[in-house]
């Protein structure tokens, strides 16, 4: 089989990639917390916008069917399409000024994105030793919250001074950029061989265990259900339960920001020292924690609301980005395919979980929502405790 020689982590040209995706997560992520500013360019309502952009993630479904060609040793070209599709996508969303291109602009970031980050965890696991995997992982998905933390002001910043167009078209201007510069600094870290499996200080490319495949996918779906659920549905139930409005929604949404870097950073300094296993049930437990919190406080003190969001948030990112270290190792020889197949899952469960949870907080508040989180959680910390060294068996811890 046609596989990559792993090479010293100092190689791999980290910066560039994690660079590459803060740009396109800047494209997929800011449309949301300025969907107004869209909705009113465009002439058009913001549900209908809002519908519009969650039909256009669906295409982060394509992730499943590339894994199986990046496993031929093919990451550098899908990490380009990636890259030069979401900047394109960028650019059409926003110079055409039609509710079409926001569609298919959108569709086109989230194709870009879910390709970018299928291909870029199969390099990093095909170059990177397990037992300092999650460092790297780390450190890549911190661009998830640099993109809310320092792409969201700068984006309010040019909409003010300019129109919503603006920060897109210099998004996707950067982001068509660093096609050349990846291109170049893959060539110069990527070397091919027919190799049985990696070799060196590489992971061993044995053969896959289906079984731990398909736990550890589940433990993504799962994680993800239990966030998405409280996330969907937590902005509403502050404003009618606390009387927050959009200035403390906004302050917020950048604090579950700043916990989502202090989970994926916390991801990149500790996972690889405390097992990457073990960080996931860290992650859980603290995750259902603040479930906790917000089901025995948060309707009656704003506080307990606040904080039980925020630890929530910060134990979903440490334990979800952790469990990314996991899922690129039960793979095996088909690492890029797992990988597709649990991002292709993760995009179904959001799009799921997002009308479950104001469905539930419908019912009775946000508790249902919590409940139902904090119980899911729960239940894979439990199978996670028990079953652990079957299910995992190629995890290092």
């Amino acid at each position: 089989m046609l596989a990559q020689t792993p090479l010293k982590p100092g190689r791999v040209p980290l910066t560039t990639l994690t660079l590459a995706k803060f740009l396109i997560n800047c494209a997929l992520r800011l449309p949301f917390p300025f969907l107004g500013d869209v909705s009113r360019g465009l002439g058009i309502t913001t549900v209908e916008a809002g519908r519009l952009l969650g039909i256009g993630e669906l295409a982060g479904l394509a992730s499943g069917f590339v894994g199986r060609d990046a496993d031929r040793g093919h990451h550098r070209r899908w990490t380009l399409i990636g890259v030069v599709v979401a900047g394109f996508g960028s650019l059409l969303m926003a110079l055409f000024g039609a509710p079409w291109a926001l569609l298919v602009g959108f569709a086109a970031i989230s194709f870009g994105v879910a390709v970018f980050t299928t291909s870029g965890h199969g390099f990093l696991g095909d170059q990177i030793p397990v037992d300092r995997r999650a460092r790297a992982i780390g450190l890549y998905e911190t661009s998830w919250a640099f993109a809310l933390l320092i792409g969201a002001p700068i984006c309010g910043l040019l909409i003010r001074s300019y129109s919503w167009v603006t920060p897109f078209v210099i998004v996707g201007v950067l982001i068509l950029a660093m096609a050349p510069l990846i291109r170049m600094r893959m060539d110069a870290t990527t070397q091919m061989r027919n190799v049985e499996h990696l070799a060196g200080e590489g992971v061993e490319a044995g053969p896959i265990s289906w079984v731990a495949v398909v736990s550890a996918i589940g433990c993504s779906v799962f994680l993800t259900f239990g966030a998405v659920c409280t996330f969907s549905s937590f902005g509403p139930w502050l404003e009618d339960r606390h009387g927050l409005k959009t200035g403390g929604l906004g302050a917020i949404a950048l604090g579950i920001g700043i916990m989502e870097l202090v989970g994926s950073g916390g991801t990149a300094a500790f996972a690889d020292r405390i097992g990457q296993r073990r960080s996931v049930a860290i992650g859980s437990l603290i995750m259902a924690t603040g479930s906790l919190i917000l089901l025995m406080g948060g309707s009656n003190s704003k506080v307990f609301a606040v904080a039980g969001v925020l630890v929530l948030f910060g134990g979903f990112e440490f334990g979800y980005v952790s469990l990314l270290s996991v899922v690129s190792e039960v793979g095996g020889r088909k690492r890029g395919l797992v990988v597709g197949i649990d991002h292709s899952l993760v995009t179904v469960t959001r799009a799921i979980g997002a009308g479950f949870g104001p469905w539930l907080a419908g019912k009775g508040s946000i508790r249902f929502s919590t409940v139902q989180g904090m119980v899911i959680v729960l239940a894979f910390v439990s199978v996670l405790s028990i079953f652990a060294p079957l299910l995992f068996e190629r995890s290092t811890d």
